[in-house]
């Protein structure tokens, strides 16, 4: 019995001993890495802290911040004890690849266009102020007397000099007239009704300004309705068969009265409501073809007028679309406002609803307009049209005036050499 107690007496010790004693000790492996190589291996003991001295010693360049326990994280706190293995990795100050910071380019780029042409490029610093004297210098040409401003839109209002600069600026060169006119020949003092309203030399917005004062100035637009009938008749008998002549038939039956550019186009924009009632944008016509003409764009082809259900696209005919195209560009200075002109197109939402839109032509419907002003001139039966309707609503379509003025007011997109 004193043998088997003796013997429980010597285990229980033992076990007493193991836990009191002290913890034996263990090593940890700390790697370093720099640029996602490893470029040593440190071995330290349980409980004991890394030397942040020593380990800056291992990174040389200029552009070096802390060392992190993972790739551009945060900053190691060296003086906590090792208590496992240990990842530590280089932090830069620009990204992990240790290159210097390369000097951020703090500059923008100024562009200046003459002619939809790039004419001179240059860099200013961040938050600058361009001098309006130093950079109408820029232009040096002959015909520098006739240059007007710099601007952020073509043919736009001045560029305003206070804002400073925070991103790349492309401006464009507005002249009183076109840098290279290329024989235009447009004079507004031929014809009294454009006299004394500064037009001779003008182009692009300050012309379309001053034309859409003209226009309206003592123009009496008349109510809507069947009281338009006669002068309509009048205005759109041919002064060679004095027959009447509907646009897109060419019969001789007056059925009702199309709005050459559709009013749901306009009306909605305020203002514009009257307009309604503008007989230059009014022509007798053939009461089914109005109908299937709709308010839709156009589409160009050659023969008679024809509808495209489909696209919702219609054609006026070989020989109305000119006298189309110059209706268009009489309303596009009288409704200016309820136009979108932007992508070289026109474009109008539907009674200003936002939820439906149309285009004069599904693309390039500045072009295509031209060359229905061309293919189709200016004929007797317009110029009649025209004089007519200047004395019973008092004012004229300058576009059947003077065909060329379309290179003037619409520059950007218009060209002779083009």
């Amino acid at each position: 019995m004193k043998k088997i107690l003796y013997l429980i007496l010597l285990i229980t010790s033992s076990i007493i001993l193991v836990s009191c004693g002290k913890e034996p000790s263990k090593t940890y492996t700390i790697k370093v890495y720099d640029n996602n190589s490893l470029i040593n291996n440190y071995f330290v003991e349980h409980g004991n802290s890394l030397s942040k001295e020593e380990f800056d010693t291992l990174i040389t360049k200029d552009n070096f911040k802390y060392w992190s326990t993972s790739k551009d994280g945060v900053k190691y706190t060296f003086e906590l004890p090792i208590t496992s293995d240990l990842e530590l990795y280089a932090v830069y100050s620009n990204n992990d690849n240790g290159n210097p910071i390369p000097t951020p380019n703090t500059d923008y780029k100024i562009s200046l266009y003459i002619n939809n042409q790039i004419y001179k490029e240059f860099n200013m610093p961040k938050n600058s102020l361009l001098s309006k004297s130093e950079m109408n210098s820029y232009y040096t040409e002959s015909n520098k007397d006739q240059f007007l401003h710099w601007s952020t839109k073509i043919n736009g209002t001045e560029f305003d000099y206070t804002l400073p600069l925070n991103t790349n600026l492309i401006l464009y060169g507005v002249f009183k007239a076109l840098p290279n006119p290329d024989g235009i020949n447009v004079n507004f003092d031929s014809i009294k009704y454009y006299q004394g309203y500064g037009l001779d030399g003008l182009l692009g917005q300050l012309l379309i300004n001053k034309l859409n004062t003209r226009l309206y100035d003592g123009t009496n637009i008349r109510n809507y309705g069947s009281g338009l009938n006669s002068i309509l008749t009048e205005a759109d008998t041919s002064p060679v068969t004095k027959k009447l002549w509907t646009i897109y038939d060419g019969i001789s039956s007056f059925g009702n009265k199309e709005h050459v550019m559709p009013k749901s186009w306009y009306i909605g924009y305020p203002g514009y409501s009257k307009n309604k009632g503008d007989v230059h944008n009014l022509r007798v016509s053939k009461t089914s073809t109005n109908s299937a003409r709709s308010n839709y764009g156009y589409f160009d082809k050659n023969g008679g007028w024809e509808l495209d259900k489909t696209a919702k696209r219609f054609y006026p005919g070989d020989d109305h679309k000119g006298d189309t195209a110059r209706i268009y560009f009489y309303m596009m200075i009288m409704v200016k406002d309820a136009l979108d002109f932007s992508n070289n197109n026109v474009k109008a939402n539907l009674n200003n609803k936002g939820n439906e839109y149309r285009t004069v032509f599904e693309n390039d419907g500045f072009m295509q307009l031209l060359k229905w002003h061309l293919e189709d001139p200016v004929d007797e039966f317009e110029i009649h049209r025209n004089e007519v309707l200047f004395g019973f609503q008092g004012n004229r379509n300058p576009f059947i005036d003077f065909p060329d003025l379309v290179y003037l007011v619409w520059p950007e997109h218009y060209k002779l050499n083009n």
